[in-house]
């Protein structure tokens, strides 16, 4: 199996835990997956993510709560 196959292979498993909506460990223990591989390359393909900007937006709304104007 070549990387880009393996690669693909985990890929596919990853989605379809996602998709369960069942937690990591769950899915793994359910579909005799070595949990420690899922790990490692649920990290794997985390380390290729754009990080999320260093900012966020702050919109003000006024409620009866806040005097300020700013929930957070």
């Amino acid at each position: 199996m070549t990387v880009a196959e393996r690669s693909a292979h985990w890929q596919g498993i990853i989605d379809k835990q996602a998709a369960s909506g069942k937690r990591a460990a769950a899915y793994c223990g359910e579909e005799h997956i070595h949990a420690g591989r899922f790990y490692f390359w649920h990290r794997r393909f985390n380390e290729h993510q754009p990080s999320p900007p260093g900012f966020l937006e702050v919109v003000s709304r006024r409620s009866a709560e806040s005097s300020s104007g700013i929930c957070i």
